[in-house]
């Protein structure tokens, strides 16, 4: 009973947050909430729609499963936390999220949005959630995350792995990711990670998606990349920089791990050498306790036999 009441709760509070940030819900529940909202990132610009109508619930599907994050960590913990690849959306409900989000796609209008919150309860019963959004202009998907399975019981932000933004955001296949280009605040800030764009038309060479391959050269594409900020530095094509790093990152993992495992088996061959030289002084000091033992033996019969000697006749 306990547990329906707090079900019902939940998803009250869920449709009153939706009517209060005047975002339309599309779907709901206990443990996702897609709805559409106001798209500010095409504000003051002219709306361009998107293509979702030509991707099927296994394509969209397939590109989702494309997104993943990787956790920032320091030295230590890369070296004993183990892989901190993580898919952005899990696999619980994932046939929903792809469906819903799909549809969220399909209702948006051009200068909308669809916004998502995705939460999971884990063994011990503890909730994350995790947020975003994405938005079509053209044959590019904008994809962000904002905050990646925080957990509900997080009572500050101040740090950076309390408020869910210690990740980067990635995609694979990384050649059909459109690389932001760098203006001078992001150069001298640093990069921001958190938000992709996704080329459809190149995955259509891995996985053909329905979509027209001349918008490359269409208006919509190049408005699009229009938007972007502006950039001294010129970026190849198909050139990943989160790929790249990431594989000098396992790399380094890699070399690692087998010091690691070098200097675990050096431990072994020490703990064994020791062993070893235990039981050997443990045998010289039996013998060395031996031969004490006949020394006394020996003085003790030496004495025994002065003492029986005759004595001297007297004259």
């Amino acid at each position: 009973m306990r547990r329906r009441t707090s079900v019902w709760i939940s998803g009250c509070l869920l449709i009153l947050a939706g009517c209060a940030s005047g975002s339309a819900p599309v779907y709901q529940d206990p443990s996702l909430l897609i709805r559409i909202e106001p798209n500010p990132a095409v504000s003051g610009q002219l709306p361009i729609g998107g293509n979702a109508s030509s991707l099927s619930t296994d394509q969209f599907g397939g590109i989702l499963r494309g997104a993943y994050v990787r956790k920032k960590q320091g030295l230590f913990e890369y070296v004993i936390g183990g892989s901190q690849t993580q898919p952005v959306f899990p696999e619980e409900n994932f046939s929903i999220i792809a469906s819903e989000l799909l549809k969220g796609l399909r209702l948006a209008k051009p200068d909308e949005r669809v916004a998502f919150q995705v939460w999971r309860t884990g063994k011990k019963g503890l909730r994350d959630e995790t947020s975003g959004a994405m938005y079509l202009r053209g044959n590019l998907l904008y994809m962000s995350v904002d905050r990646f399975r925080v957990s509900q019981r997080m009572s500050y932000e101040g740090a950076e792995g309390g408020s869910g933004k210690d990740f980067d955001l990635f995609f694979e296949p990384s050649a059909a990711v459109v690389e932001r280009q760098k203006g001078f605040s992001t150069r001298w800030l640093g990069a921001d990670k958190s938000e992709l764009i996704i080329d459809l038309t190149r995955l259509s060479a891995v996985a053909p998606l329905g979509i027209s391959t001349d918008i490359r050269t269409s208006p919509v594409t190049e408005s699009a990349l229009h938007d972007l900020p502006s950039s001294s530095a010129p970026t190849v094509e198909g050139e990943h920089p989160g790929a790249s790093n990431a594989d000098a990152f396992e790399e380094l993992r890699r070399l690692i791990s087998e010091l690691t495992q070098s200097n675990q088996e050096l431990k072994k061959a020490l703990s064994a050498r020791e062993a070893e030289l235990g039981g050997v002084r443990k045998e010289l000091a039996e013998a060395k306790q031996a031969l004490g033992d006949q020394v006394l033996e020996v003085n003790r019969l030496k004495s025994k036999s002065k003492g029986k000697q005759p004595a001297a006749p007297s004259r």
